[in-house]
């Protein structure tokens, strides 16, 4: 696996989560500790859990007919990157 191609691969995607977490925080910094359950008002294991869920579906509604066992990064590297969320 190409190191640069996993790094990258899926920048726009974690540039939208990023964003969106920052956002569910009131713009301000992200602070979590130990006893941080992810509970209000951030919430933050519920949206990185949809968010997970909407790549997920990207990615299966992008492979096409890639055959995807074995998981291959010539396979991966075909699916275009998550640029805007799709509708909630």
């Amino acid at each position: 696996m190409n190191e640069n191609e996993r790094n990258e691969h899926f920048k726009e995607f974690a540039k939208l989560l990023w964003d969106e977490l920052r956002e569910a925080n009131g713009g301000g910094y992200i602070d979590v500790d130990a006893t941080d359950d992810g509970i209000d008002p951030t919430n933050y294991r519920l949206l990185i859990a949809q968010r997970a869920y909407d790549l997920a579906y990207h990615v299966i509604e992008n492979a096409g007919n890639i055959d995807l066992i074995p998981v291959t990064a010539d396979a991966v590297a075909t699916i275009p990157d998550l640029t805007e969320w799709p509708p909630s």
